[in-house]
């Protein structure tokens, strides 16, 4: 069940004309999310669209944000974050972004798996808009603050198809408001 992207949790079935990455349950929520996805929509169009996907190994640079070109040095000061697999080069602003501080890589992001946290609908690899959609172990602390019930595990621990370690796994599916 894929939830909305403007985050209220309600079940999306609308999905957004200019990039067709992103999913709502109405206008309503598509409108109101407008001003924050403008600017990913067409970035996001231009690489779900594109005839040549960027090569895989490509390393961003590292004098600029990935997400939003800011240059670092002087006041605007050094890179907040960077991935140790894929390079993307993330400043403060963008880390705090749900779209743009997300790296490249489709199973993590920036050194730390998908699968160690719980689900959330803006788990996804910015290089090409891909929702994880793995398996999900997060640790008893993590169960515990977000309040998940016993019915949303699985019966017992299995080897996680993410980072291969045996871990009691939520149900396929399941996402976070």
């Amino acid at each position: 069940m894929d939830n909305c992207g403007a985050g209220c949790g309600k079940h999306a079935t609308l999905r957004c004309s200019g990039c067709k990455s992103i999913l709502y349950c109405g206008v309503e929520c598509q409108t109101q999310n407008w001003k924050i996805h403008k600017k990913d929509c067409k970035s996001l169009a231009s690489g779900t669209n594109a005839s040549a996907e960027p090569e895989q190994n490509d390393k961003p640079r590292v004098t600029h944000c990935t997400g939003c070109a800011l240059r670092f040095g002087g006041e605007n000061g050094e890179p907040d974050t960077i991935c140790p697999d894929c390079g993307y080069v993330a400043c403060e602003s963008c880390v705090c972004h749900n779209r743009r501080g997300s790296c490249y890589c489709e199973n993590s992001n920036f050194g730390h798996n998908y699968c160690e946290r719980v689900p959330e609908w803006y788990h996804c690899s910015s290089r090409t808009g891909k929702v994880y959609r793995g398996d999900n172990h997060p640790d008893e602390y993590l169960a515990k603050l977000h309040d998940l019930p016993a019915d949303l595990w699985e019966k017992g621990p299995r080897k996680c198809r993410n980072c291969g370690e045996a871990k009691l796994c939520l149900i396929p599916g399941y996402t976070c408001n």
